[in-house]
């Protein structure tokens, strides 16, 4: 796997989780289970990217291409049901607008099974990539309307919010989301044939990145979580195993550049970093205390 594959996988898998564990956490919410329901479009979309990104022939790609159409369907509208929740937005317009999305998105589902979504795939760059049928720039122009709106709802509630807790909780989030949003941009980019590396899987993983912090620190969504020393060791072997993917990668890399072929030293090599640098670490009694120390304080509000 390439370094565009491992980070697509590490965001879908990371989205899904996060969408189970709220969800999970109130299944009564509609905060909780609109966050879920698009963790859950969202992730479909992604899984259905890393399997374009996998396959080695058109036949393969062609299959693997309706699973992230679908994903991606009906995710404009689970992100403004999301904000809608989240800032408790009573506006009648806005929830008319939701509905009229979802029936947007429904139109564009029948397109997708009717094939007119998008129906053909070509290699580029060393990967599969989707062609956007008759309707994609249709839904391009949609998907892009909803998300940016959405991230309107969310920063003007964030500016008239008086509490320094909500302000918290609501910082954070508008900046994940603010900056997947953006990230979107240069996926429409790339499907459009413009040679633009698509960044929205990584503006996703930082949207979750975001939403689990405030989760964490500042309990987004009423979620109560204790730092525990499990949750740490829980979090460097998290870390230690990004780290080894990443310095594999690396180093697969430089050998396959210097004698033609990756060779087990490599491997080696970075299991000997990691045992060296990480163990020693992660048996540390004063870790979990540490990393508490650093956490900010609830009361210090975030500034945009």
């Amino acid at each position: 796997m390439n370094l565009y594959q491992i980070t697509l996988f590490i965001t879908s898998f990371f989205m899904l989780f996060l969408g189970i564990f709220v969800y999970t956490k109130n299944v009564r919410s509609d905060i909780n289970r609109s966050f879920a329901f698009l963790s859950a479009s969202l992730s479909i979309w992604g899984f259905g990217m890393l399997a374009l990104a996998l396959v080695k022939n058109r036949e393969d790609a062609l299959a693997c291409s309706p699973i992230l159409h679908l994903g991606l369907v009906f995710g404009g509208p689970a992100l403004l049901s999301f904000i809608l929740s989240i800032t408790e937005d009573k506006n009648k317009i806005n929830h008319y607008l939701l509905k009229i999305g979802y029936a947007c998105s429904f139109i564009f589902f029948l397109l997708h099974i009717s094939g007119k979504f998008g129906g053909d795939v070509i290699y580029s760059s060393g990967r599969y990539r989707s062609v956007p049928g008759t309707a994609g720039p249709y839904f391009n122009l949609f998907l892009c309307a909803i998300a940016f709106y959405s991230c309107y709802l969310l920063f003007k509630r964030y500016k008239t919010s008086i509490s320094g807790i909500e302000r918290n909780r609501l910082g954070y989030l508008f900046l994940g989301v603010f900056v997947a949003v953006l990230s979107i941009l240069t996926n429409i980019l790339n499907v459009s044939g413009f040679n633009v590396y698509p960044l929205f899987h990584l503006g996703l993983l930082f949207f979750n990145a975001m939403t689990a912090y405030a989760i964490i620190r500042y309990r987004l969504m009423d979620i109560t979580i204790i730092i525990r020393r499990a949750l740490v060791y829980s979090v460097l072997t998290f870390l230690a195993t990004a780290l080894w993917i990443g310095n594999v990668f690396i180093f697969s890399s430089l050998s396959s550049f210097l004698f033609g072929y990756q060779t087990f030293f490599s491997i080696g090599l970075t299991s000997g970093i990691i045992a060296f640098t990480f163990l020693p670490i992660r048996d540390n009694p004063e870790i979990g205390k540490c990393l508490q120390s650093k956490m900010p304080k609830a009361n210090n509000r975030l500034r945009l």
